[in-house]
């Protein structure tokens, strides 16, 4: 059997979406003729912990973990933060800061390039030079954000000659904060020479969205070749085995991190009516305070329930007990090239899913070829009270799922196996 060094910082014990991409490959690209082993830090800091996790590792994966060294440590210590207190990336688009806060973004931006994991480096480089040559390892892969793994990926290629595959779970420069920086400034145009050398030197890049594939092969021109997307998905296996939570609500839920990008005003205007005021909507994850003040400004809050994040499993019986679930779309540029993971998981347990964005992207595809649910406009409050009357009163509760063995993670693990089997 082939090998393949791993290299991610997302890695359980660490929680939320980052983790699951890679763990899934993890587990079934053995049935596809490939080892993985992981190199992955040893005191990581996540912005959610699930200890459940590790039960989801097989046992054939080997796992070798490093020390690093974490400038959130100092970003906590200047903020007044508690030290496990978790970090979300929506920080740092954030506007309302203390001093102390704008003073650690200041460092974070202009410093710590191309983010503050870029302290594991030398810890992995060293690290993931042994492994190569003990493993006897046939291919790299890199999975990021945060964007510093493919830095090290590319040393590591780079001293070993090995061919390597670069996945973005999300875009680089076309990250929100980047969006709105001086072009013209020292960590923009830093952070595009870097992104420049990692979509030059890799063997093949791997996007989760068809958007940004077609951004990397049309703005900065990578040949078609070199870049395939395979999208995010859900372990089937994983998802049949969790029983639905206790739940005889009408709910509608959301889970995951939900920054202002994301506020699902047409929805919230849409519950306000008294018909609706025995309706549950429940969030799960990361809720951002410009969030819940225009729920309180809708008068919202006796139907609303926010739980903070819980383990994966439990999230899945939750959805799973759900009448609909919620996927607003951030509100903001480029917003087709990045489709996010949660998609997925409500694809796996059969829940329609209402979305919000603009019609024709990448999410809209994906729900009208499986049947899945419905992608309103964001102002489209007629459509999102039809799908609540109809969908929901007449209790047709599940999706059609069509083609959603597409979204498997075994399938997309397969298609990951192709391509290595390719370059080596």
């Amino acid at each position: 059997m082939k090998k393949v060094l791993i290299v991610t910082y997302y890695w359980p014990p660490s929680g939320g979406p980052g983790v699951q991409r890679v763990l899934r490959f993890a587990k079934y690209l053995p049935q596809f003729g490939w080892q993985p082993i992981v190199l992955t830090v040893k005191n990581g800091d996540y912005p959610a912990v699930d200890n459940s996790l590790g039960n989801e590792i097989p046992k054939e994966v080997k796992v070798y973990k490093t020390l690093t060294i974490e400038p959130f440590t100092i970003y906590k210590w200047l903020t007044g933060k508690k030290k496990n207190a978790k970090i979300d990336t929506y920080i740092l688009t954030n506007k309302k800061k203390s001093f102390f806060e704008r003073f650690a973004h200041f460092i974070r931006m202009n410093i710590f390039i191309p983010d503050a994991r870029i302290g594991w480096m030398s810890f992995a480089v060293k690290a993931g030079m042994k492994i190569i040559k003990e493993e006897n390892i046939d291919v790299i892969y890199s999975c990021s954000p945060p964007h510093s793994l493919q830095l090290i990926a590319n040393k590591l290629a780079k001293k070993s000659k090995l061919k390597w595959v670069a996945d973005f779970r999300d875009p680089w420069m076309e990250f929100v904060t980047y969006q709105t920086m001086n072009p013209n400034s020292y960590p923009f145009r830093r952070n595009i020479k870097l992104q420049h050398k990692v979509f030059n030197n890799t063997d093949r890049i791997i996007t989760t969205c068809d958007g940004f594939t077609r951004l990397i092969n049309e703005k900065y021109q990578i040949p078609k070749e070199k870049i395939q997307t395979i999208t995010n998905g859900f372990d089937a296996e994983f998802i049949d085995k969790v029983a639905p939570s206790e739940n005889k609500k009408i709910t509608l839920i959301h889970t995951g991190t939900l920054p202002k990008e994301r506020i699902p005003y047409s929805l919230l205007k849409v519950l306000q009516s008294e018909s609706y005021k025995n309706i549950e909507l429940k969030f799960i994850g990361n809720i951002s305070d410009e969030v819940k003040k225009e729920i309180s400004k809708f008068n919202l809050q006796n139907i609303v329930v926010y739980n903070p994040y819980i383990p994966y499993q439990e999230v899945i019986a939750e959805i799973k007990s759900s009448t609909a679930c919620i996927l607003p779309i951030d509100n903001v540029p480029n917003n087709d090239l990045f489709i996010a993971g949660k998609l997925f998981d409500y694809l796996g347990c059969g829940i329609p899913v209402l979305g919000l964005g603009k019609k024709g992207c990448s999410v809209d595809n994906i729900l009208r070829e499986t049947g899945s649910g419905v992608l309103f406009d964001y102002d489209d409050v007629e459509g999102i009270k039809d799908f609540i009357e109809q969908r929901l009163k007449e209790k047709v509760l599940s999706g059609q799922n069509k083609n959603v063995k597409n979204y498997e993670r075994k399938e997309l693990s397969r298609r990951l196996a192709e391509i290595f089997d390719g370059l080596s």
